[in-house]
């Protein structure tokens, strides 16, 4: 390992569990340093490693090998919440109807900031992210990607997994 920065090597490879950021790695390939090579969880997710899952990573010709560990724990069973019931019932499909799905960002301003009277600095503080992510989050500029999901998963007591779905939704149109 390399003391100073703290990355895992050949020598001392880490264990990691799939999540949404990303996987440093610092070895010496061909007689010389790589600085950094890296890949982030939604990379992982889209390999098919699913979210829980435990990985091991190896480092090959300035490659990074993910190899399956243990498969993810199975999730417990969670009841929907009134805002995720709102989403489906919105969203139900109609027979002879195209469905279009709102941007996420559009509906967490409409349908849970507007009513909590929260402000969009109040919002960026709660998810941990910058005001200038969370308004453009809000206006529909910016898509949920892996890490945002994560983030708006506890903040609105729904499944990351509700939120990126809502947005490849929303992209499908």
């Amino acid at each position: 390992m390399f003391p100073e920065l703290g990355m895992p090597t050949a020598e001392q490879p880490r264990h990691y569990t799939v999540r949404a950021h990303t996987y440093p790695w610092m070895d010496t390939f061909d007689g010389g340093l790589v600085p950094c090579i890296a890949a982030h969880g939604s990379w992982l997710y889209n390999a098919g490693f699913k979210p829980g899952a435990r990985v091991t990573v190896q480092a090959v010709e300035g490659r990074l090998i993910f190899d399956l560990v243990d498969p993810p724990k199975e999730p417990r069973n969670r009841k929907c919440n009134a805002f995720e019931k709102y989403i489906a019932d919105r969203y139900a499909p109609r027979p002879g109807e195209v469905t279009y799905y709102e941007h996420p960002g559009l509906l967490v301003r409409e349908h849970i900031l507007g009513p909590m009277g929260a402000s969009t600095l109040d919002f960026a503080h709660a998810i941990g992210v910058s005001q200038d992510l969370a308004e453009c989050f809000l206006a529909g500029d910016h898509d949920v990607d892996m890490d945002l999901a994560e983030r708006l998963a506890p903040f609105a007591s729904t499944s990351q997994w509700f939120w990126w779905e809502l947005q490849q939704k929303h992209l499908s149109r």
